[in-house]
């Protein structure tokens, strides 16, 4: 387990690359066994590169989205849009798979695991993306995109919490620090536990039904805000 001293963690920022404190600070934030001090590191991160604004951090995902040529994986919370501006940034987001994909681009995304997050799992895998959820996926405090390896896209939410939504982010340029990230992301990607979008949206079709024998579809869709037809292509899955 990783721990830095007050005195060394001053040192190293003094001496190392910017890129490379940053890359470190980040490692530690998606350590599981690595609790202490989080909020620390978050803290120094935010004071080492120019922070975005919400709307900022949006433009820069988008940004960073169009100018893909061969992959963009994303760690994201999947919470759905609650206002006019979220459904707008998640609309755009759609098309820009959309494109991406069309355009050869490899799109994938890791969501935790919860109900409410089957709306957002459905709207990226229509527009082409491959989706996956997991459980234990640290959103809480950090969500990321990274595009061809080298270029990425940090969000952070205020206050923490799964289905808060990102208030402010940082974007950048690091092959050192995307590939720790794109490992992170694989680790999860790859789990035995790990299921994709049509698996676990079956799954918590039928437990609805189990718990609530002849629910309706409709009734269904409107919970987890699909359509109807969805709902009934995912059942027949089953």
């Amino acid at each position: 387990m990783l721990q830095i001293s007050a005195s060394a963690l001053e040192l190293a920022l003094m001496t190392v690359d910017l890129v490379l404190l940053i890359a470190t600070i980040v490692l530690l934030t998606l350590s599981f066994r690595e609790l202490r001090g989080r909020h620390e590191l978050l803290r120094l991160l935010s004071l080492s590169v120019s922070v975005l604004s919400r709307r900022e951090y949006f433009s820069a995902v988008l940004d960073a989205m169009r100018g893909a040529r061969e992959e963009l994986v994303g760690a994201i919370t999947g919470a759905p849009p609650r206002t006019e501006d979220e459904e707008e940034a998640v609309s755009k987001i759609e098309s820009l798979i959309s494109k991406a994909v069309s355009s050869g681009v490899r799109v994938r995304y890791v969501i935790p695991r919860a109900v409410t997050h089957i709306h957002v799992g459905y709207r990226y895998t229509r527009a082409g993306a491959e989706v996956r959820y997991r459980k234990g996926i640290v959103v809480y405090d950090l969500r990321y995109l990274v595009a061809d390896g080298r270029k990425i896209v940090i969000g952070l939410p205020k206050p923490e919490g799964e289905e808060e939504p990102t208030r402010k982010g940082y974007v950048l340029e690091s092959m050192t620090l995307a590939k720790l990230l794109l490992e992170s992301f694989e680790s999860h990607w790859q789990a035995p536990d790990s299921v994709g979008y049509d698996e676990y949206a079956a799954q918590v079709i039928s437990e609805m039904r189990k718990v609530n024998p002849g629910i309706a579809d409709e009734t269904i869709a409107g919970q987890l805000r699909i359509p109807v037809e969805e709902v009934r292509r995912l059942s027949s899955q089953g």
